[in-house]
């Protein structure tokens, strides 16, 4: 957990600075909280799209990878 700390810190500051970012990332809850925009795939196809707070408010992402 650390480790996962100091690399999203980077990549927060990165983000920060206004370098453009593309992250795959497993940790769904954790990735929308440093992204402006997110694309949710399921069995390789494009099922949203949209800004973070969009996908973190849809119930698919919520159900889907948030297990809500």
């Amino acid at each position: 957990p650390q480790m996962i700390d100091t690399v999203f810190d980077l990549i927060a500051g990165l983000r920060s600075s206004g370098l453009t970012i593309l992250l795959v990332e497993q940790n769904v809850a954790l990735a929308l909280e440093i992204a402006d925009r997110a694309t949710a795939l399921a069995n390789g196809e494009v099922v949203l799209a949209g800004t973070a707070k969009e996908l973190a408010d849809s119930d698919l992402v919520r159900q889907a990878y948030l297990g809500a």
